[in-house]
């Protein structure tokens, strides 16, 4: 059986009602995450641990998002996506002009291994895709895990998605705008 999973910032109380109305709801793995530094690699392990190699359908993320930047356990913190890895980052320092990246291979490695060829990354958060940073994220993102990447660059509100919606296909070179949002039902 396919294996989706939900993957929340715990870190942020307004995260709180998110994560219980996906609990209500009952169709996923949900994993919570809150205050914690290398929660990528976790993330990975527990959902491969969890699905087996290459089993996981769909992998969504939830929390507070800015362009290029996704907390995993960082709340509304977007240094310590990058500097403590607690989520997935790629952000620019502009008082020196270089770039803090955090989206390498051997932290997304257990996560790589466990999606599915056929697999989705939803990177559900606010203007994740946009600007120059959030495509260079995204498009990573997809060649790193050999899947689908969505995210949007607005601003997002509920479980529902916002657009427009990015589709960054399997190997990152093709971007497709206004991408039809994948349904949150499956």
């Amino acid at each position: 059986m396919p294996s989706f999973f939900d993957v929340v910032d715990g870190t942020s109380p307004d995260m709180v009602p998110l994560y219980n109305r996906l609990v209500t709801m009952g169709k996923t793995t949900i994993l919570r995450y809150e205050n914690m530094p290398n929660v990528v690699e976790r993330m990975g392990n527990d959902i491969l641990q969890s699905a087996g190699p290459r089993g996981a359908y769909v992998v969504r993320i939830w929390g507070h998002g800015l362009p290029g930047i996704v907390p995993i356990a960082a709340g509304t913190i977007p240094e310590r996506v990058t500097q403590d890895n607690a989520g997935l980052g790629i952000r620019r320092d502009y008082d020196t002009g270089t770039y803090f990246n955090n989206v390498v291979p051997t932290r997304l490695k257990a996560l790589a291994e466990a999606m599915s060829p056929v697999a989705r990354l939803e990177l559900h958060g606010c203007s994740i895709a946009a600007g120059k940073v959030g495509d260079q994220l995204c498009r990573e993102l997809a060649k790193q895990l050999a899947c689908w990447v969505y995210a949007s660059s607005a601003y997002q509100t509920d479980l529902e998605w916002v657009p427009p919606v990015l589709g960054f296909a399997p190997g990152g070179k093709t971007v497709v705008d206004k991408a039809k949002p994948p349904p949150l039902i499956w």
